[in-house]
């Protein structure tokens, strides 16, 4: 239950409109407003659409989460009418002007900024999102970055940067990431555009990003401490302490319907999907998809498919639609590949229902193209992983499952394909080396049953950092901190208040001198200056209606509160007000009012308003505990 003390900080979220990097900064949101935070997601109108059946039921449940949208200024930056994202971007060559309009998006945010209520304390953005660092330092709010990468990656490219190893080796000529806990190596054909921009010219921005790392004052990091331990604390050394590790994300959907929505609506009706996976045994299903940006040729997903039916499993194959949907669909119709493989293979064309696939005991491997999300939602799942890296950091996340964790076997991607340069590369991995990496992660054996007990043991650890382990502590580290950042008075604010203290003719002190005599003698001798005290000032109000008016309305009538006082005895009642800006939690204000009821004394219990009194007012009916303590108790809510 979310402390009352959360209840105040206002965190903006601003994601990259890419499906893989929004996907999880949704559920940054759903997790932060969990702890009673208020979040607010900055988005477009499409992209809205995208997530809004489960921020509509986040919202419906009460979390408090906003959208807010802004124009996407697809056609001023000089991309297509609608084009919002960037699997929508038509062509590499036009990923320069997606940069571009997403630039355009730091005016009319900052506008909206000193709208929003209350003010923001923090902004998460993603890495991408470079502007936000001027965002932040406009408005003097921490601006925290999250990369949608793990710790091992994120440590790989900072060694890479710093010793430029690769930058005196060949294209194929293996070399050693240097200052790693273990011996990995790569070419610099596997390493990501950062390294190896391909045709792709856009330094400046990459600069900028960098730049924009470098001043982020945190990095909310979508892993969990267990997974990888060397890396993480490798990385907080190189990066500072401020690293949170508050991951698997996806594991906060903790239902079948959260599971189902958790991205694009799928093309698959959810339980047809589910009662076919029924029909399977335990651990005999592959599922092969590689994620929503791949781009594979029609000869190279023919290759993929063939290789999955001449393994003669079970299969789910997730087919991405897009400008050659067609040639393969005319493709799977000519050589009748559907009805060959009828009964065993599953084919979902467009946008699967991952999690809630990943997570079915059927599932006994994973052909992944190694996106971050995907690996680690693989890791919950407790399923080991057959890699097939394509672009971006996807070789170092195929290392870490392969090398690291020992929960996967490679399909012998070599390089990687840059986008819109696929059918320059061809056919990079054959059927047979498909059909032979589904054999060696589904066979038994005894290094087969080690693998499989290996990520059984990972999908464990996951579950448990996110429910009271290390990464429920670190979400909680992490909203702590920002609260103590937005309390935090400017050194030089209270330097100036200190010396106009000092300063001051004299100090006017509401007590008086009766109650404390020692203590008024000594104040005046280390003040030096005229102390005098003048109260109680609340005593100066002499009739019951300036008492009564006192301070804010007050939510009883007096009469009202004055006749029940007056049918007690002296002296024989409570009074209980913990004032006006405690922020007690709802469990610690149940206990407060069972002590009160527990003393069998007759009481005024004073309920401040707020957010969660709604949910103690709940309580109070669903209890009784107003009409157990009728006669001797009187509430008063405000």
């Amino acid at each position: 239950m979310a402390s009352q003390s959360h209840q105040q900080l206002h965190f903006l979220l601003i994601p990259l409109m890419s499906q893989g990097h929004l996907i999880p900064m949704i559920d940054i949101a759903k997790l932060l407003a969990q702890h009673g935070v208020i979040v607010t997601i900055v988005t477009t109108p499409l992209n809205a659409i995208r997530f809004s059946a489960i921020a509509d039921r986040a919202i419906e449940s009460g979390l408090p989460i906003r959208l807010l949208q802004l124009r996407f200024p697809s056609v001023e930056a000089g991309l297509p009418e609608g084009c919002e994202t960037v699997d929508a971007v038509p062509s590499r060559d036009l990923m320069r002007n997606f940069y571009v309009a997403l630039y355009m998006l730091q005016q009319p945010l900052e506008e909206f900024f000193e709208q929003l209520k209350p003010t923001p304390n923090c902004i998460i953005a993603d890495k991408f999102i470079a502007w936000a660092a001027d965002t932040a330092k406009k408005f003097q709010i921490p601006r925290i970055l999250f990369d949608g990468m793990n710790c091992f990656t994120l440590l790989c490219m900072h060694n890479l940067h710093i010793s430029k190893v690769h930058e005196t080796v060949s294209e194929s000529e293996p070399f050693v990431v240097p200052g790693l806990p273990d011996h990995i190596e790569f070419t610099r054909a596997q390493l990501p555009a950062t390294f190896n921009p391909g045709t792709l010219r856009i330094d400046d921005i990459r600069e900028r990003i960098r730049a924009g790392e470098a001043e982020a004052y945190g990095v909310v990091v979508n892993s969990f401490e267990e997974l990888e331990p060397r890396y993480v604390n490798e990385y907080q050394k190189v990066k500072g302490d401020k690293i949170w590790c508050i991951g698997p994300l996806s594991l906060y959907n903790k239902d079948d319907l959260d599971k189902a929505q958790r991205g694009n609506k799928a093309s698959i009706d959810e339980d047809r999907c589910l009662k076919w996976l029924d029909s399977w045994q335990s651990g005999s299903v592959v599922y092969a998809c590689l994620g929503s940006l791949s781009r594979l040729t029609p000869p190279q997903l023919i290759e993929l498919g063939l290789g999955l039916e001449a393994s003669n499993r079970p299969f789910i194959w997730v087919m991405r639609g897009g400008d050659k949907a067609k040639e393969m669909e005319e493709w799977i119709q000519e050589v009748g590949f559907e009805e060959r493989t009828k009964g065993r293979g599953l084919l979902i064309r467009g946008w699967a229902p991952q999690v809630l696939i990943l997570s079915h005991p059927a599932i006994g491997g994973f052909l992944t193209h190694c996106g971050w999300n995907s690996t680690l939602e693989g890791v919950c799942a407790g399923v080991p992983m057959i890699t097939w890296p394509m672009f971006a950091e996807q070789f170092f996340n195929e290392k870490l499952v392969v090398k690291v964790l020992d929960i996967g076997v490679s399909v012998g991607a070599q390089f990687v394909v840059h986008w819109s340069e696929e059918d320059k590369f061809g056919v990079t991995v054959t059927r047979e080396a498909v059909r032979k990496a589904v054999d060696k992660i589904m066979d038994g054996g005894e290094e087969g049953e080690e693998r499989r007990r290996r990520a059984r043991e990972l999908g464990e650890k996951a579950k448990r950092a996110v429910e009271g382990g290390s990464s429920h502590l670190n979400v909680t580290m992490l909203i702590q901190d920002i609260m103590q950042q937005a309390n935090k008075i400017d050194r030089d604010t209270r330097n100036r208040i200190r010396a106009a203290e000092l300063a001051a003719d004299g100090v006017v002190v509401n007590s008086f001198e009766e109650l404390e005599p020692a203590y008024v003698e000594e104040f005046r001798k280390v003040r030096g200056s005229k102390v005098w005290c003048i109260g109680p000032v609340s005593l100066c109000n002499k009739e019951n209606v300036d008492r009564a008016k006192r301070g804010n309305k007050a939510s009883i009538d007096e009469s009202k509160c004055l006749k029940w006082l007056d049918s007690k005895e002296p002296s024989s009642v409570v009074y209980a007000c913990l004032g006006s800006l405690s922020r007690l939690t709802p469990p610690q204000l149940i206990e407060f009012g069972l002590g009160l009821e527990a003393s069998n004394r007759l009481f005024i219990w004073v309920i401040r308003e707020g957010n969660k009194s709604e949910e103690l007012e709940k309580w109070i009916l669903e209890e009784g505990y107003e009409e157990r303590t009728r006669g001797r108790g009187l509430l008063i809510c405000g």
